[in-house]
């Protein structure tokens, strides 16, 4: 749900909505449809994100906080702690798709518990890759997460990738 240079009537926006950098909360300031002033806007949807509708469309809560603070649309924004409903300032940041995807979230569906480290145990080597490179192997886990972690620094990864 990429929004970029849409039409919104900034000055509606911030007569009806204010957002609160340290809680992330996003609130109506006066009576706006079926909302109260003081009511927290969004409603959680099952992409785990927040979702507001305003003046008919509908948007992702932590673009929206940007946009009101920034008063431009982001190109992507990560949430640096993983938490997809988690949108305080300090834990929003504008990247481009390739930053985001250096600060993923380990997949439930990880064996090894580290991006890019796979057991063969064929060789009875953990395999290591880092950005669809090869990278080597070693004969622990041990070892394989210290090459990893050492690819990811050099490729610029952010601090939190793959908790």
């Amino acid at each position: 749900m990429k929004q970029k240079n849409l039409d919104i009537d900034t000055e509606k926006l911030h007569q009806v909505l204010s957002y609160d950098k340290k809680s992330g909360l996003i609130r109506y300031k006066k009576r706006y449809s079926r909302m109260n002033a003081g009511d927290i806007a969004g409603s959680y949807h099952s992409d785990g994100y927040i979702k507001i509708c305003f003046m008919g469309k509908m948007y992702q809560a932590h673009r929206l906080a940007w946009f009101m603070v920034c008063g431009e649309w982001p190109d992507e924004i990560d949430h640096i702690n993983h938490i997809k409903d988690d949108n305080r300032w300090r834990n929003l940041r504008n990247v481009t798709r390739s930053e985001n995807n250096r600060n993923r979230s380990l997949q439930s569906n990880n064996t090894s518990g580290h991006h890019g480290i796979t057991y063969v145990e064929k060789n009875n080597h953990w395999q290591v890759y880092c950005c669809k490179k090869y990278i080597g192997s070693r004969k622990t886990k041990k070892e394989a997460v210290k090459l990893r972690k050492k690819a990811e620094k050099e490729h610029g990864y952010h601090e939190n990738h793959g908790t």
